[in-house]
C-alpha cells in the first residue's frame, strides 16, 4: 500500500492536500515564508566542537547579532544510570541539590549574580540526562559560565539542605500520585518495559527515595559528574575565540576523574500484546498505545525513528477528529532502548478507538 493509501485508511474522509511527504517520513505543513532559503540561511552557521583537555567536549553555536547567551550543561546520567539507587530518583534528587550552594558560592549569592547579568537559570532530569543552564543577555555570559560550571562540579551537599529539599520532594511525588495522567503514564511504562530502568519513573518512588542519604548523593555525584560525562552547549553573539577561552577557564579548571560506568540492560523479548488497566475516579477516559522501538544506538535504528513523534502526532490527529478530544505522542528515548505512545483523551463516556502503529 502507498503512504497516501495508508493515510486514507487511517483518516478516511480527511484531507491532506496541503501537506508534504519529508524525507524523514512524516508529513509536514509548508511553510511558504522558508522557500528559496538554503539550510545554512535557516539554521545558521554549523556549531564548532572543541573537547578540552579533561575530557569535556564544549559545543557553541554562534548567531551574531542576537545580543543573548545560553549555558547548558548537559550530564549524561539520568534515571537509567542509577545503578545501585535504580528507582531512587536520586538523579533528580541531585538536581535540586546543586542549586543548594556551592564551595565558593551560596545559593543566594549565585541566584542574585545571575538576576543581576538579567538572566535566568532552571533545571531538568529525564531518562538519560540532567541537564543545566542559564540564559542571559550576552553581557552576563562569563557570570553564567562562572555559576553553572561551580554548580555542576563542585555543589556543597550539606546535611541540612539534604533534608529540606527531601521534603519539597516528597510532596512533588504526592502531587504526581494525584495527577491522573502521570499515574497512567507510570502504569503503562512499568508493563511495556519489564526490566530495562526506563520503567522507573525520573522522580522515584517514594519508598526508595526516603532511604538517600547525604552520602549516596555525594557519591553518586563523584561517580557521574565527570568532564568526561559532560557536554557544555553554548549558544550566542560571543566571538567563537572568546567563547572557548571562558570554557577552558571555567570547565577546564576541574581534573578529569574516572565515570562509573553503568552497565547496559538488556530488555527480553516481547511475546505478545500487554495490557494495563487504571481504574480512578476521574470524568475523562484516556487510552494509550505503546510501541517498543531501538534506541539511538541500537542495531535497527534509523533516521525514521526522530521522525515518529511528529508523524504520528499528525496522523493521529486527523483519527482523532472523530473520538478524541485531545490527542497527542511522545517518545521516551535512550541510547538503547526506547518506547513511543500515543494517546488520546475523551469525555465521561467513550471509548477509545484504537490506532495503527506507523507503517515503518
Amino acid at each position: 500500500m502507498s503512504e497516501w493509501g495508508w493515510r486514507a485508511l487511517i483518516c478516511p474522509g480527511t484531507d491532506w492536500s496541503h501537506l508534504h511527504p519529508s524525507e524523514a517520513g512524516a508529513y509536514i505543513e509548508p511553510m511558504s515564508y522558508l522557500e528559496g532559503l538554503s539550510f545554512a540561511q535557516i539554521a545558521g552557521p554549523l556549531p564548532e566542537r572543541r573537547v578540552l583537555a579533561n575530557g569535556l567536549e564544549v559545543i557553541y553555536s554562534h548567531r551574531p547579532g542576537i545580543g543573548l547567551c545560553t549555558v547548558q550543561a548537559w550530564v549524561r546520567t539520568g534515571s537509567i544510570h542509577e545503578g545501585r539507587w535504580e528507582g531512587s530518583g536520586i538523579s533528580h534528587y541531585l538536581e535540586h541539590m546543586v542549586f543548594k550552594g556551592t564551595g565558593r558560592f551560596t545559593n543566594r549569592e549565585l541566584t542574585d549574580a545571575i538576576h543581576r547579568s538579567g538572566g535566568s537559570s532552571n533545571a531538568y532530569t529525564t531518562f538519560d540526562r540532567t541537564v543545566y543552564y542559564v540564559d542571559a543577555p550576552q553581557e552576563g555570559f562569563e557570570t553564567a559560565m562562572e555559576a553553572i560550571a561551580d554548580m555542576v562540579f563542585d555543589p556543597l551537599i550539606t546535611d541540612a539542605d539534604a533534608k529540606m529539599e527531601r521534603e519539597v520532594i516528597l510532596r512533588e511525588i504526592a502531587m504526581c500520585d494525584d495527577e491522573h495522567d502521570q499515574m497512567l503514564a507510570k502504569s503503562v511504562l512499568e508493563e511495556a518495559v519489564r526490566s530495562h530502568p526506563l520503567r522507573q519513573p525520573v522522580i522515584g518512588h517514594r519508598d526508595l527515595f526516603v532511604r538517600i542519604t547525604p552520602e549516596d548523593l555525594r557519591a553518586y555525584h563523584s561517580s557521574r559528574y565527570v568532564p568526561t560525562n559532560v557536554v557544555l552547549a553554548l549558544g550566542g553573539s560571543m566571538p567563537p575565540e572568546e567563547v572557548f577561552a571562558a570554557a577552558e577557564r571555567w570547565f577546564g579548571r576541574f581534573a578529569r576523574r574516572p565515570l562509573n560506568d553503568i552497565a547496559a540492560h538488556q530488555e527480553p523479548p516481547q511475546g505478545g500484546v500487554r495490557r494495563a488497566d487504571l481504574i480512578r475516579e476521574v470524568n475523562t477516559s484516556k487510552g494509550v498505545a505503546c510501541w517498543r522501538i531501538p534506541g539511538y544506538f541500537d542495531e535497527g535504528a534509523s533516521p525514521r525513528t526522530y521522525s515518529l513523534a511528529y508523524s504520528a502526532r499528525v496522523t493521529v490527529r486527523c483519527s482523532g477528529v472523530n473520538f478524541a478530544r485531545n490527542v497527542n505522542s511522545s517518545m521516551g528515548s535512550t541510547p538503547r532502548a526506547s518506547v513511543f505512545a500515543t494517546w488520546g483523551s475523551l469525555g465521561a463516556v467513550g471509548r477509545v478507538k484504537p490506532v495503527r502503529p506507523p507503517p515503518w
